[in-house]
């Protein structure tokens, strides 16, 4: 069960960056006794029926993804800030916004 409940947590995880990434709304936890209404809810929609009789929701900790904005200060050379602001243009794009996006690429696909 353990490698399972691993695999919960880095399933969350993944989705909840996603989400942030995306700019959607990171929904706030819910209980126990709410989410299982909403399983509920959401089977029957689906048109499932009722949910199985004896299904259990385990709860899952979720990453802490601090969204606020803050103001960074990074020493570039003026070639690589010149770089970074010409790509960032072409891409229509600011340059926080560009190296945001770079820093998410990276994430995805890092080289290390």
């Amino acid at each position: 069960m353990e490698g399972a409940f691993a695999m919960a947590i880095e399933a969350v995880s993944g989705h909840m960056k996603a989400m942030a990434d995306d700019g959607d709304a990171i929904p706030a936890p819910s209980s126990k006794d709410e989410a299982l209404k909403k399983l509920r809810e959401q089977y029957a929609e689906l048109g499932f029926g009722a949910l199985p009789e004896g299904t259990e929701l385990h709860p899952v900790p979720t990453p802490n993804l601090d969204m606020r904005t803050r103001q960074v200060a990074i020493s570039l050379s003026q070639y690589k800030r010149d770089m970074i602001d010409r790509k960032a243009k072409l891409a229509g794009m600011t340059r926080s916004s560009f190296l945001t996006a770079a820093a998410s690429v990276f994430e995805a696909h890092p080289r290390m």
